[in-house]
């Protein structure tokens, strides 16, 4: 019993022979028909298909992986630019600590400054009624001078370290 398929391979093969083209071409062509028709045609386009999802896959794939390391990325800059805002609050805390001291110092140094200048008044007009007082006046005159160098020294050093502990 032949199934339909050796039939029709069977009719094109006599075929063949009628139209005048001898036997070994005839079985020739009728195999090649014959795999061509074995040979479904959504078999190859299933293939492509096939080949075609598992490129988007792969896409998506890559897609997630580069979705996540671009809110890896987020997530960082988002830490790092809360710590730059501490950071410049706490500049500006420092800031206004240093201007405050600052204003303290001039504060200080006028104090000094006019006490200088009350001593050296004091030593004008004392010096021509008390000439015995007059090194005492001069001794204390340098003192205040180094009074207010150190405590330029000690401003100065206490704003070093405040400028230490901010660059920190």
């Amino acid at each position: 019993m032949m199934t339909s398929t050796m039939m029709s391979n069977h009719k094109a093969y006599k075929a063949l022979q009628q139209a005048g083209i001898d036997d070994q071409q005839a079985e020739a062509m009728v195999e090649i028909f014959s795999d061509m028709q074995q040979r479904q045609p959504g078999a190859q386009v299933g293939k492509q298909l096939g080949q075609l999802r598992t490129k988007v896959d792969q896409m998506d794939d890559r897609l997630g992986q580069l979705t996540t390391k671009v809110d890896q990325i987020d997530d960082r800059l988002g830490h790092l630019i809360t710590k730059v805002n501490q950071i410049d609050e706490r500049l500006g805390h420092v800031e206004r600590k240093i201007d405050k001291l600052a204003i303290r110092f001039t504060h200080l140094e006028n104090k000094v400054n006019k006490m200088e200048v009350m001593l050296s008044e004091m030593n004008y007009r004392l010096t021509g009624a008390v000439d015995s007082l007059r090194g005492d006046v001069l001794t204390l005159t340098t003192d205040m001078r180094w009074i207010k160098r150190l405590s330029i020294l000690m401003t100065t050093a206490l704003l070093a370290a405040v400028m230490k502990d901010i660059l920190l």
